[in-house]
């Protein structure tokens, strides 16, 4: 038996280039060789060729494709400076060989490359002598900083969990996440860029005090996702100081904006945005499920997902697992503190039915108006998202309604 053969086996120098040049194209790419014809041999799935005198190659004619690829030496700066600044206009990447013995010095090149509308976007090296360098067009380079971010939340119930994976969503890739527990505040940094409060669920009146806003004030922007619960006892005066402080509330539904948002334009309805992680399905077990916290706190979220969507049939005395549900069931109910309703229940039934339903009784699911409650929904978590940005952008974003 002979030795194993290599992955890659080239015949010369030159199928080495190509072997490596190959890793840059995308299949299904329409690619315009300049000045050779080398590639035809080397392309992957369903690519697009064709090849093309650097003296005729247009800023229009390389507008038509994917990826432009030089690989003979930019011989000299003039002709080099003509040749990027053309295609420059066409804001394709270019992909291009250099060699140490080309006249042109390698730090002159990115000097080069850098004042005539392309930036080095990777490279590789072919042997010792030789590179490949890929450049995108440098006007489509987005300037990205780091930003930190606070996110003042539980995270043991079905919601809270489903809320914080809801959070990562809502925030550019580039931040740098703090979960903090509303039980150890004292575990938030001295400054942030974003402090959020909530993740979704509803705050109650131990929650607004003056702790949690002595963390929103460390932010240089604050906003709110949250909804209200047990509004009989919350402090009004508190929970008015603690908006005067954030950018934005993303309040989760319309009674809190009657409630507290009046007068105010830092306040914009939302809705409840965990609707948006339960799919819509019809339950096929007939046997009555009844849930509480207790019942889900183990279960993986998908699980409980999925298990509470099997039936039908749902009685709930949480919010959350009310509201998958309703994507769901074809009847369900729910139950209320008897000593200091939370409200949460009524709220969100008045934001998707235009009325409440009693307690402890159960009631037909209308699926039609579960359907635009999704769509006001996922309206408003896009627009919530793109007002986020914005804000850490420092540009200006419509509201959600």
């Amino acid at each position: 038996m002979g030795s194993p053969k290599l992955a890659i086996e080239p015949d010369s120098a030159s199928e080495t280039r190509l072997a490596v040049i190959t890793h840059f194209i995308p299949a299904g790419a329409r690619i315009l060789e300049v000045d050779a014809a080398s590639l035809t041999r080397h392309l992957p799935l369903g690519c697009m060729y064709r090849s093309a005198k650097s003296d005729i190659v247009t800023a229009e004619t390389a507008a038509k494709y994917d990826l432009i690829v030089m690989l003979t030496p930019l011989q000299t700066q003039t002709g080099a400076e003509i040749f990027l600044r053309e295609l420059a206009q066409a804001e394709r990447p270019l992909l291009i060989s250099y060699r140490n013995d080309d006249r042109l010095g390698f730090h002159d090149l990115v000097r080069l490359i850098g004042r005539n509308g392309f930036r080095v976007e990777t490279s590789a090296n072919v042997n010792d002598n030789e590179m490949v360098l890929r450049l995108a067009p440098a006007r489509k380079v987005i300037n990205v900083s780091p930003c930190s971010v606070a996110v003042l939340s539980g995270g043991a119930t079905f919601g809270e969990r489903l809320g914080r994976q809801m959070i990562a969503s809502m925030l550019p890739g580039e931040a740098d996440v703090h979960h903090i527990d509303f039980g150890d505040l004292g575990a938030a940094r001295e400054t942030y860029d974003l402090v959020v409060l909530g993740a979704g669920q509803g705050l109650f009146h131990p929650l607004f005090d003056s702790e949690v806003l002595d963390v929103v004030k460390r932010g240089r922007l604050a906003i709110g996702i949250f909804g209200t619960q047990q509004r009989e006892l919350l402090p009004r005066v508190v929970l008015d100081h603690l908006l005067d402080n954030m950018d934005v509330w993303f309040a989760r539904s319309r009674d809190d904006v009657m409630l507290y948002g009046r007068g105010r334009d830092n306040v914009t309805y939302l809705g409840d945005w965990l609707t948006e992680q339960f799919p819509l399905g019809h339950g096929r077990d007939a046997e009555l499920l009844t849930l509480n916290e207790d019942s889900l706190r183990d279960l993986p979220l998908d699980r409980s997902i999925a298990a509470i969507q099997r039936h039908g049939s749902v009685f709930a005395r949480a919010l959350a697992p009310l509201l998958c549900a309703l994507n769901s069931a074809d009847t369900v109910a729910y139950a209320d503190d008897p000593g200091v309703p939370c409200g949460e229940f009524r709220s969100l039934l008045h934001d998707i039915f235009g009325r409440s339903f009693p307690d402890n009784e159960f009631f037909q699911v209308d699926r039609d108006a579960v359907l635009r409650y999704r769509a006001r929904v996922h309206r408003n978590v896009g627009l919530m998202r793109a007002r986020i940005d914005a804000l850490l952008r420092g540009k200006s974003a419509s509201s959600a309604a």
